[in-house]
């Protein structure tokens, strides 16, 4: 299935201007019909699952100041 870009952020639940960054930086593909942009559903879903992913995993751990 396709999505324009207001559907896909709304699916995302972020904004439109974060669906054409992640387009811009190619980390969704996109095509262009008619002066329009469009993702697929599924490859909008392999970025939320990364960018989930990425936000559970944790962080550097800082070393701990002992006196």
């Amino acid at each position: 299935m396709w999505l324009d870009l207001d559907s896909a952020a709304d699916r995302a639940r972020v904004t439109r201007s974060t669906i054409n960054r992640w387009i811009a930086s190619g980390r969704l593909p996109a095509v262009t019909v008619l002066g329009r942009r469009f993702v697929k559903a599924q490859n909008l879903l392999l970025v939320e699952r990364e960018r989930r992913l990425s936000r559970s995993r944790p962080g550097p751990r800082l070393p701990v100041k002992r006196s």
